[in-house]
């Protein structure tokens, strides 16, 4: 999918630390590992160990062993603990029972995670078309239950930061990668594209959500305390990314916090969220 098709806009649902942290000019990404479906991010492991690739593994046994004797006994050798860690490797055939195992065992959805998050974040939005039946479905799922508030963002703010945008793809089953290729320095390109496929692919089960994510490497990213006073990643976002604010209908402080956004940015529109008589779903009313 080319930048082409994504939108000018890209909305975000979130509670009512999604307002504060824009105060401080931030937004949240989040690990992979921890997304909301425990099913997302999975991952069909194919392939087998060349020969060249089963001598790679075994070389970083070999170093991982020689780190572990060297810790344990601080006086060895280096040359006495590979000597070490060579003889444990053939008495035991490690290398050669680890390569022979099927990658379907070797490799899992967690290692993939692992792999992922040592380089990047992920930040996830929705396109603005959306329909008013899943509106209603997002407020709820992301909102804290629509006691939060729906930011509007320029996606050039994105762009100019030089951070991949790109829709999701919905599938019934989970992206196949080929793990082995990590050891394979010719095909790396093509297994670091494949890991990709992990971050951008969804179940059809969640298709109505029309999602778009930003790929954050970890360069971008700062540890902050979060509301909750846990650590948290965060991009740095300037207000004036902001385009319009949806207060949600059982939404607190929220207006008052958009508010001080607009006092910065004087071209964000604020909008109430608003439930006529006789309707099922939100409408949005200017807030002047």
């Amino acid at each position: 999918m080319s930048n082409d098709s994504i939108p000018s806009t890209l909305m975000r649902y979130g509670g009512s630390w999604l307002l504060n942290d824009l105060l401080h000019e931030r937004m949240s990404a989040s690990k992979v590992s921890k997304f909301n479906d425990p099913f997302e991010a999975n991952v069909k492991s194919i392939g087998s160990f060349s020969n060249a690739a089963k001598n790679r593994v075994s070389k970083k046994m070999e170093a991982e062993l020689m780190r572990f004797y060297m810790s344990k006994k601080p006086h060895l050798k280096p040359k006495d603990a590979k000597k070490k860690a060579r003889k444990q490797l053939q008495r035991k055939s490690h290398t050669f029972n680890y390569c022979n195992k099927g990658t379907e065992k070797i490799f899992n959805k967690e290692d993939s995670h692992k792999i992922i998050e040592k380089t990047s974040r992920i930040i996830c939005f929705v396109d603005p078309n959306v329909t008013p039946i899943d509106d209603t479905r997002m407020w709820g799922y992301y909102s804290d239950n629509h006691t939060g508030s729906r930011v509007h963002l320029h996606t050039h703010f994105f762009k100019c930061a030089g951070l991949n945008i790109k829709k999701v793809d919905y599938l019934n089953s989970p992206p196949e990668v080929n793990f082995t290729l990590q050891y394979e320095p010719k095909y790396i390109d093509e297994y670091e594209k494949s890991l990709s496929k992990i971050i951008f692919t969804k179940s059809l089960a969640w298709q109505h959500e029309n999602e778009i994510r930003v790929f954050c490497l970890l360069q971008l990213i700062s540890i902050q305390k979060g509301e909750d006073g846990e650590d948290r990643d965060f991009i740095h976002l300037s207000p004036f990314a902001i385009s319009r604010i949806d207060i949600g209908i059982k939404a607190g402080g929220d207006l008052e916090k958009a508010k001080q956004l607009q006092k910065i940015n004087p071209t964000i529109l604020i909008y109430r969220t608003v439930m006529p008589s006789g309707e099922y779903y939100p409408c949005y009313e200017l807030v002047t």
